[in-house]
């Protein structure tokens, strides 16, 4: 999930300093496997500061990407292939652009992937941060645009598509800044393959919605549940921030519970970052002062069948000021990762995240990553990922201490070796074999089609 959600925040000036992965503890477990970086890297492309994982799957948002023009931004997909370190286990497999693509759309500040479907959030996208979100299908010719996605309730400034994430047949997508309850008050979009295309299912909007709450600025969605962070909350002081649960009831969406912190203090900006599996959520709160200011922290919640409840507070065994712990978080079964990008062990912003596992009663760090190459102002941990076993973790200034682009990014791979993921899917307009006629004109070859194993359109898009 998203550390930041304006890429403004992302700027700095980079140092050259050299150190190692740090595992505190399960030391072997959480080995560094690899470092991805875009085939075509330049300088400002924030390569990770957005960045999904599915197996062997990685998808990483680079939405600072110079294309005809200015940041219209880029996402790039890798997969595993099964050999080991130092082998390149995780080649490139494709940079997708959207086909509208514009100056500033910022495609790639928010990304999601599951199996060979992705999605691709460009909240500056049309009409002053109008926003739009994109849906990719990878097949065995490659991947291809399939959807674009727009709120029925299209506006200027709603930044739809700041926060994204696939799961099943759904879609979620955050627009923070919806005016519905209010100036920036926000609202979350449901979408839902219907067999032919993706259609808006509902428009989430908490029932005490208010100016500047940023309710969507992040998002996630597990089964019948979402959860949706709106870290401008008040309610327990000026930007204290919330969380809400929504329910899919089978008849609709509907708000379930508003979470908070039980210690929750202005400024805290509890929902910063949200993650869900099953009936754990992890909610991180990057500018909780418990510890020393801004260190921040990250809060778990279990569903216990009838109301969700705070279990727990996660805290690093090395807090820091203003490393903003929980700026970035992700739960997948019985493991968390929690990002603070700027944590500074060697130098101002250089980074690290944390991982945490449920031993029964309570969940505990068990191990504290670091980049082999790390130095400051990289930003390691401003965005996390976590696939059983396996971490990622963007590091969008990363430039190899000064000595490549500035501010070109990268992205982490640590933890065990996933399984290969499958062969992608054949595309589903390839014809049946008796309909093929090789027509010859000139030195051109065409292959006609008279007949398409389904309605879509010639080069099999839904859009």
């Amino acid at each position: 999930m998203l550390c930041n959600n304006r890429l403004a925040a992302v700027l700095a000036v980079a140092f050259a300093m050299v150190c190692s992965l740090t595992a505190v503890a399960s030391a072997g477990d959480w080995d560094e496997l690899a470092k991805l970086i875009a085939s075509d890297r330049a300088a400002s492309d924030w390569f990770g500061t957005s960045l999904a994982l599915d197996g062997g799957l990685v998808i990483v948002g680079a939405p600072g990407v110079d294309l005809d023009t200015t940041q219209e931004g880029a996402a790039y997909v890798y997969r595993y292939n099964g050999l080991a370190p130092p082998a390149d286990a995780w080649p490139q497999q494709a940079k997708l652009i959207a086909n509208d693509h514009d100056t500033e759309d910022h495609f790639g500040s928010a990304v999601s992937i599951e199996g060979y479907t992705a999605v691709i959030g460009a909240p500056s996208h049309q009409n002053i941060d109008a926003g739009k979100a994109y849906v990719f299908q990878g097949t065995t010719l490659g991947w291809s645009q399939s959807a674009k996605l727009a709120p029925g309730d299209f506006s200027n400034q709603k930044l739809f598509g700041s926060s994204v994430q696939i799961k099943g047949d759904k879609i979620i997508v955050g627009a923070p800044g919806d005016k519905a309850n209010g100036p920036a008050a926000g609202a979350a979009y449901i979408f839902q393959d219907s067999g032919t295309g993706w259609v808006q299912v509902a428009k989430l909007l908490p029932g005490d919605g208010a100016t500047d709450d940023h309710f969507g600025s992040s998002v996630s969605i597990s089964g019948a549940f979402a959860i949706i962070g709106a870290h401008g909350d008040d309610d327990n002081g000026t930007d204290s921030g919330s969380a809400y649960i929504f329910q899919d009831t089978g008849s609709g969406w509907t708000q379930f519970a508003k979470l908070t912190a039980s210690d929750g203090a202005a400024g805290d900006g509890f929902g910063y970052s949200v993650s869900i599996d099953g009936n754990t959520a992890i909610i991180g709160a990057n500018r909780d002062d418990t510890t020393t200011a801004d260190a921040g922290s990250a809060y778990r919640f279990v569903f216990g069948g009838s109301a969700w409840t705070e279990e727990q507070k996660l805290l690093p065994g090395d807090p820091g000021n203003k490393d903003y712990f929980g700026c970035s978080v992700a739960v997948d079964g019985e493991l968390a990762h929690v990002g603070a990008y700027s944590n500074n062990d060697v130098g101002n912003d250089s980074g690290a995240s944390y991982i945490f596992e449920d031993e029964g009663a309570t969940w505990k760090e068990i191990a504290k990553l670091r980049a082999s190459d790390e130095h400051m102002y990289d930003r390691f941990g401003i965005a996390v990922a976590l696939s059983g076993q396996t971490a990622a973790i963007g590091a969008n200034q990363q430039d190899d201490q000064g000595a490549g682009p500035q501010h070109a990014g990268a992205v982490y791979i640590v933890g065990q070796l996933p399984d290969p993921p499958p062969d992608p899917p054949p595309p589903p307009w390839i014809p049946e074999p008796s309909t093929l006629s090789l027509i010859a004109l000139g030195g051109l070859c065409l292959l006609g089609v008279r007949k398409w194993r389904k309605n879509l359109t010639a080069v099999g898009r839904r859009e």
